[in-house]
């Protein structure tokens, strides 16, 4: 829970701005990375302050991840580009059945 503290949010920091630039689906450069999920050959999870990012393909590898600058680049086959919610996760098993 934020707390206020004369009408002012401690708990605000400046969001980092996050851009992509794609260049002919096989250089792709993002800006705003906040973290790094999950990666391999085909399948790649970043998040940022505006929520998380999947990226499809085949052959990519990442030539660039920069914690001081936040920025990542990743080569390859880019298929797709999907954005979701930074909260979001697979339900498992029981979840699915049960809600």
């Amino acid at each position: 829970m934020k707390k206020f503290i004369n009408g002012n949010d401690e708990n605000i920091r400046k969001k980092i701005p996050h851009n992509l630039i794609l260049d002919n689906r096989k250089i792709l450069h993002i800006t705003g990375v906040t973290e790094m999920g999950a990666f391999d050959e085909e399948h790649v999870t970043v998040y940022t302050d505006l929520g998380g990012l999947y990226i499809c393909g085949n052959m990519m590898k990442i030539s660039k991840l920069s914690v001081e600058t936040n920025e990542m680049n990743l080569s390859g086959d880019i298929l797709s580009l999907t954005y979701f919610e930074k909260k979001f996760r697979v339900k498992n098993f029981f979840e699915k059945i049960f809600g």
